[in-house]
């Protein structure tokens, strides 16, 4: 189950993202319940959830002073491409106003920069 959570994980974000993005821009303001919602439609929650568990596995057996440095380039393994796909700047547009998404995603950063074990 792991193997197909590093598998899958950066493309049901990516997928999520796209989607919320999409039901975004045709709904119009999704605030309150409606934006907790979608979210779950989207499959955000689970998705996030996947990848937390995800990086802190892929850190769970190194040596302490190892393990900030590896907590950021895993977080950054599953979310990069599904934040930024093509590269360009332009491209937090899908997902900047999605403030669910920005909390958790900020928490998942502290988390692996600054967390004791």
């Amino acid at each position: 189950l792991s193997r197909f959570n590093k598998l899958s994980a950066p493309y049901l974000l990516r997928f999520g993202i796209s989607l919320r993005h999409a039901l975004d821009q045709n709904i119009g303001s999704t605030s309150g319940g409606v934006g907790i919602a979608l979210d779950a439609l989207c499959g955000l929650p689970l998705t996030q959830k996947i990848i937390s568990i995800e990086v802190q596995n892929d850190v769970r057996d190194l040596q302490k002073h190892e393990r900030a440095a590896e907590r950021m380039k895993s977080l950054e393994h599953y979310v990069r491409n599904a934040l930024m796909p093509s590269g360009v700047f332009g491209d937090v547009s899908r997902w900047r106003d999605n403030l669910r998404f920005v909390m958790w995603l900020r928490r998942e950063y502290f988390l692996a920069k600054h967390r004791e074990d």
